[in-house]
């Protein structure tokens, strides 16, 4: 789609504009988001049940935070990544896929970071 139909949006046309989208594809973007973030739940889960307790040393929680902190990193990128690549797509008026979302969102995870 020719995005040469843009103008400057009042307040309420940007709301309308990124809320509309969401609930005709709401399944796509929620798996999109939920996906990612399912490991770094886990990893968060982990991460908590491993550091709680009097007898935790600082260094076995450096240790854990150091291989839970790339996870929660690339885990997040990806999601926003993907969901905004998936907004953008719905507001254009093309077509939303989650796998090409995930595609864009790695290529794009430097700028992203």
């Amino acid at each position: 789609m020719s995005l040469g139909h843009l103008r400057p949006l009042s307040f309420g046309e940007i709301l309308d504009g990124a809320f509309v989208p969401s609930p005709r594809h709401f399944a796509v973007f929620f798996t999109a988001a939920i996906i990612p973030l399912l490991p770094v739940a886990l990893v968060w889960g982990v991460f908590g049940f491993l550091t709680a307790g009097p007898d935790v040393s600082s260094a076995s929680t450096g240790l854990a935070f150091l291989v839970a902190y790339p996870v929660v990193i690339v885990g997040s990128l990806l999601a926003y990544g993907a969901v905004i690549h998936l907004a953008a797509r719905a507001v254009e008026g093309g077509a939303v896929d989650r796998a090409e979302a995930y595609r864009v969102a790695l290529r794009r995870m430097l700028p992203l970071l």
